[in-house]
């Protein structure tokens, strides 16, 4: 409450309600599904590797994207809006008889997700047919830096026991 005079001496008193609209930011990831856990809000999933552009259709509490990225949900609640971190989603529709690796995002910044289905070598080579990156792998999901090499066009190779995987990348 505030006591507030005119100027003729009157006061007047104002009551202000005030209400304080939290928004519970986190979620979970279960495999390739992801969840809003704030059961309250309205929900917009969101494509992180496409300048946060809106996904059509995609405004359930939960989400199970199609295709390998980086996806977050936009939340509002009581007319406020808040947006959570990234998640990585990899693997999706990788049949595991096919031991292709994958990489994302790409172009990038230098910085590369690699996930190996099995024990490799890694290379990256640019267009003089120069190695300039080395590395041996079990399998899983790995993290590249090589944001040290200059802007332009490469080439992964991934070479596993019985094949070899090529990847153009771009680096901008």
């Amino acid at each position: 409450m505030d006591t507030i005079p005119n100027q003729a001496g009157c006061d007047s008193i104002l009551t202000i309600n005030l209400s304080i609209t939290t928004i519970d930011t986190t979620v979970t990831q279960n495999g390739y599904s992801l969840s809003a856990n704030d059961s309250t809000a309205s929900y917009q999933w969101l494509d992180c590797n496409n300048s946060f552009a809106i996904i059509q259709g995609e405004t359930q509490q939960n989400f199970s994207p199609n295709i390998d990225g980086t996806y977050a949900v936009e939340l509002t609640k009581n007319n406020c809006v808040d947006t959570t971190t990234c998640f990585i989603i990899s693997g999706i529709g990788i049949d595991e008889v096919d031991k292709k690796p994958s990489i994302y995002p790409n172009p990038s910044n230098g910085k590369f997700i690699v996930t190996i289905k099995e024990h490799s070598s890694v290379s990256i080579i640019n267009t003089l047919g120069a190695i300039v990156y080395q590395g041996v792998f079990n399998s899983g999901t790995h993290s590249f830096d090589v944001s040290y090499l200059y802007s332009g066009v490469y080439f992964m190779n991934v070479r596993s026991q019985d094949k070899t995987h090529r990847f153009t990348i771009v680096i901008q």
